[in-house]
């Protein structure tokens, strides 16, 4: 994950993330179901290790996958 959103913008990053997500929507069948809520556990890793606990300020990157996620619920 961390790969994917190296050197990208925060547009880049939200546009990726919006794209997982609809492509792998529940409602379309399969393992879909699974898939995102896998998605869902890389992306709190992702978040976890992105948050330095020293820094308060959290990264733009961090914001637009935090923004991502509670307009995806």
């Amino acid at each position: 994950m961390v790969a994917l959103f190296q050197g990208r913008t925060v547009k880049e990053v939200k546009v990726i993330l919006e794209r997982m997500i609809k492509v792998n929507h529940w409602s379309l069948g399969g393992d879909n179901k699974a898939r995102l809520s896998q998605l869902f556990a890389f992306l709190l890793q992702y978040l976890d290790d992105s948050v330095d606990p020293q820094e308060p300020k959290v990264s733009g990157s961090v914001n637009c996958i935090r923004s991502g996620l509670t307009k995806q619920v």
